[in-house]
């Protein structure tokens, strides 16, 4: 989807689209994997100007038809509680935790987004997927002047997870800084 086609009213559906999909399986994923139950949804369906990431984002491009970033933002308890659901069964030192916690986030947004993509996709096309990426520390990120952010937010009893829609995946690079119009991510 290039920028032209962004502002026209198919393009805006078909972001509304990519986004209840995807929000559904992170619910579905978060109640079936981790037990944790997603209390309200507030979905921001208007442009912003900047997202604020929270202190842990992992996140992916997609390819295809809807090339676009797609981070999920964890707040410090809600990864935790993710963590321990999915360490349960494993015997980890306390040093370890951390290295869990990214390994958590990326196999979190690549499970949610990969079974998203069979729905996003038109008939006979294939959306890519990339292997996440992680990054760590709160971050606001500011685009340019065709940069569009949408952004889902899923508050649980454990804390709160943003999923943030960032176009055009091109003009960031892999820590989410803006590299301009036409760049390279």
């Amino acid at each position: 989807m290039n920028m032209t086609q962004l502002d026209t009213q198919e393009s805006k559906a078909q972001i509304e689209r990519m986004m209840y999909v995807i929000t559904q399986h992170a619910e579905d994923f978060l109640s079936s994997q981790t037990e944790t139950v997603v209390k309200k949804c507030d979905y921001c369906l208007e442009n912003k100007e900047f997202i604020n990431l929270k202190p842990l984002t992992s996140f992916v491009s997609l390819g295809g038809n809807i090339e676009s970033i797609i981070a999920f933002s964890f707040d410090e308890n809600l990864i935790a509680h993710l963590t321990k659901m999915f360490t349960a069964d494993i015997d980890i030192e306390d040093e370890e935790f951390e290295l869990y916690i990214r390994e958590t986030a990326g196999e979190a947004v690549n499970t949610i987004v990969g079974h998203s993509t069979a729905e996003l996709a038109p008939p006979r096309h294939v959306i890519s997927l990339t292997p996440p990426e992680t990054i760590y520390g709160k971050k606001k990120v500011l685009g340019g002047e065709f940069s569009k952010f949408f952004s889902v937010t899923l508050t649980t009893e454990f804390g709160i997870m943003d999923i943030d829609f960032i176009l055009p995946k091109e003009s960031f690079d892999n820590k989410l800084n803006f590299i301009g119009q036409g760049g390279t991510s």
